[in-house]
């Protein structure tokens, strides 16, 4: 009996573990259909105004209120996850995607497709999204955490290489319509995987050496902690700089006198060197501080957007490319562990549903601050300056966090 017992709870941990990463699998499949047909809607928007009689400004309005939903939205998920789970969420986000696709093209009026980006899209995109990545791999691993979480949002990267690409050519084959609804329909197919081989639970954590005991709070107490503001601030500033990043390089590479090409290329780079970057990221915090490794991914991404800013020449641009890619996407996989460290399983994604509430503001200010720097002051250097800015602050919140060492309760 005394052997006996140690020999099967290695095979219910080799068996948890297992299916841990086969959750992952399918959260990674999950994320690279729903984000990648988020990302192809610009490939759809040439076509709407005459299908729905509309102008271009009125369709980009519509198809906006997904994101607008999709903010509105997300505390009630992270509250929903802790509720009745992550895995009936994401069925409820697949199934809501799947169904945005397929109706966009019976839609009549502009206000039709608003009325479906909202609730529809609005539900996928905060539902199937790093946050409840984040809490599913959050209930299955803790020592392979920030790895799995690395793999997972992966996923988005993926879909920038390859589902976009293959959109654009089911367009050009068979018409916009039926290529939406294939869309829908794939996103349906990964249902039946979610619903029959995922598992709810992972087994006692007692029984699992992945899993070690944290200290819980709820999202009232959360949000008298000072812990959550810091990282909130984090939070905000990354929505900040990435979001201006990725919106404007393409301008800001044309700004600094390269060509149409160049400007391509350097959102295709910085998405394909992020999938490296965010495993690389997330295997770094398992084995690390996970707050020595979000300054690390702060400082560098100060140091690259001093050195774009002071240097007009190629070779800083190319740095800031690549630092971008390496870097810059790992923030969201770290602040997931993080969260879970400081306040525990108990209304995770409620407090990291609230929390990511600022990265979407600190997105959009980015944004804005963009626009508004290239068309009142002619170039993005003042946008860049106020990146520095809201960085330093973020490193700063960082200092501020007390430190704990991953894995360790």
């Amino acid at each position: 009996m005394t052997d006996a017992a140690p020999a099967l709870g290695a095979a219910t941990d080799a068996a948890r573990i297992r299916h841990g990463w086969f959750v992952a699998g399918v959260m990674f499949l999950a994320l690279l259909l729903v984000f990648g047909a988020r990302f192809s809607m610009g490939l759809f928007l040439p076509f709407l105004p005459e299908a729905l009689g509309a102008s271009a400004a009125d369709v980009s309005a519509a198809i906006a209120m997904s994101m607008l939903g999709a903010g509105l939205m997300q505390p009630m998920i992270g509250a929903l996850s802790d509720a009745i789970g992550p895995r009936r969420v994401l069925i409820a986000g697949l199934a809501s995607a799947g169904a945005l696709y397929c109706a966009m093209p019976a839609t009549g009026s502009v206000w039709a497709l608003g009325a479906i980006m909202f609730v529809f899209g609005g539900f996928a995109f905060a539902a199937v999204s790093p946050v409840l990545a984040t809490a599913l791999m959050v209930r299955w691993f803790d020592r392979q955490r920030g790895r799995a979480l690395g793999f997972v949002t992966a996923g988005t990267k993926v879909a920038m290489l390859t589902l976009v690409p293959a959109i654009s050519v089911g367009i050009a084959l068979a018409g916009w319509q039926a290529t939406v609804v294939a869309l829908g329909v794939v996103i349906w197919s990964l249902l039946p995987v979610v619903w029959l081989r995922m598992r709810a639970e992972p087994p006692p954590p007692e029984a699992a050496p992945d899993a070690v005991a944290a200290p819980s709070a709820s999202l009232r107490g959360a949000l008298g902690m000072r812990a959550f503001w810091l990282i909130s601030a984090a939070l905000f500033a990354n929505g900040f700089v990435m979001n201006l990043v990725f919106v404007h390089l393409p301008s800001f590479i044309l700004e600094r006198g390269h060509g149409t090409a160049a400007a391509a290329a350097g959102l295709s780079i910085i998405g394909a060197v992020g999938i490296a970057g965010n495993i690389l990221i997330g295997s770094m915090s398992d084995r690390l501080s996970r707050r020595g490794v979000l300054s690390l991914v702060f400082a560098a991404r100060i140091a690259a957007l001093v050195a774009v800013v002071a240097l007009p020449g190629l070779g800083p641009l190319v740095l800031f490319v690549v630092v971008f890619g390496l870097l810059g996407y790992g923030a969201l996989v770290i602040v997931g562990g993080l969260v879970a460290e400081v306040f525990g399983q108990k209304s995770f994604g409620a407090i990291l549903g609230m929390a990511y509430v600022l990265n979407q503001i600190g997105g959009a200010a980015g944004i804005w601050a963009g626009g508004l720097s290239a068309e009142r002051a002619g170039s993005y250097d003042a946008a860049l300056i106020l990146a520095i800015a809201v960085s330093v602050v973020a490193l700063g919140a960082m200092a501020l966090l007390p430190g704990r060492r991953a894995g360790q309760a």
